[in-house]
């Protein structure tokens, strides 16, 4: 039996192109062996390598040819968002009419491609792609979170809809823009904030430091001047890191202290986003809010649905 071919580790430890492997001065014949795998055409990783989500979305960018450009959320992903439930599959978009059907990718086709960088698509133009299909409530989490990390700016997106009006997508972008605040520092906050906008309640301010004379309490996630009320989104770390737990715990006394209100979201109450906006209406009108109650009509049912779609 012919002895196995030595090759770097980094053919064992990435997915790889058979030119790569020419270029290195390996013969491609070891592909015939049993050692290695095909994960799309062109592209090949060892029989026992388990890719990561960033190792399947590298295979896939090497299975493409180069006009198609990282897109939609895809795009995104690659900047380091944190999709809780990102899609399976992989997008990209080409101008022409280029029908490729591989295993894990979407490939979308326009006839002329949106702005795009040395990534693919800019995030601007991914956001607008987005507004086709993804939820107006998880394009405005998006959004914040490219404003707040500077990727994208309100006026690029809104621009990049305004220049291909044609472009699916681009219509919902009107219903987005009102929504962004790039000062949001979490997509929790963001989540809150929009759901209690969309049920008719006012629109807190995000991340405001709050002060006690000249000294510093902390800094509430969401922030209703009007009634001194601050809203804290807290995620596991409030519960898990005894650093953090310490800290909630000064800062809580310091509110009281100065005479503050706060009321602290947690995620289980998130998951009830209808419990979750009456709460806050509950403790708003214990303030002395006189406006109206929340409303869980159209708009609220909009928030999950596509942008500038209407619920019925």
């Amino acid at each position: 039996m012919a002895a196995a071919i030595d090759v770097p580790d980094y053919f064992l430890n990435h997915p790889f192109t058979r030119a790569e492997l020419v270029d290195a001065g390996i013969s491609p014949r070891v592909l015939e062996s049993s050692r290695f795998r095909r994960i799309h055409p062109r592209v090949w990783a060892h029989r026992d390598f388990v890719p990561s989500r960033a190792d399947t979305v590298y295979a896939a960018r090497l299975a493409m040819p180069p006009e198609a450009r990282l897109s939609h959320e895809s795009r995104l992903e690659v900047l380091g968002y944190p999709w809780p439930h990102v899609s399976r599959r992989v997008h990209f978009t080409i101008a022409g009419d280029l029908h490729l059907d591989l295993d894990g990718i979407f490939l979308h086709r326009t006839e002329v491609l949106p702005p795009c960088d040395d990534e693919g698509v800019t995030p601007a133009a991914a956001i607008v792609q987005m507004c086709a299909a993804r939820s107006l409530l998880d394009v405005v989490k998006a959004g914040d979170w490219l404003l707040r990390h500077q990727h994208a700016t309100r006026e690029e997106i809104g621009e990049v809809a305004r220049l291909h009006p044609w472009r699916p997508g681009a219509k919902g972008v009107r219903a987005v823009l009102p929504l962004l605040d790039g000062n949001a520092w979490a997509l929790g906050e963001s989540e809150v904030r929009v759901r209690l906008e969309a049920a008719g309640l006012p629109r807190p301010a995000t991340n405001v430091p709050l002060y006690h004379g000249s000294v510093h309490l902390g800094t509430a996630d969401l922030w209703l001047a009007q009634w001194r009320l601050a809203i804290e989104v807290e995620g596991q770390q409030h519960f898990v890191d005894p650093r953090q737990v310490e800290s909630d715990v000064h800062r809580y006394a310091g509110y009281r202290r100065a005479g503050i209100n706060y009321l602290q979201i947690t995620k289980a109450l998130r998951r009830q986003p209808r419990a979750m906006v009456t709460t806050v209406h509950r403790e708003l009108v214990r303030l002395g809010y006189g406006g109206p109650p929340p409303r869980f009509g159209g708009r609220w049912h909009a928030l999950l649905l596509p942008p500038g779609s209407k619920w019925r």
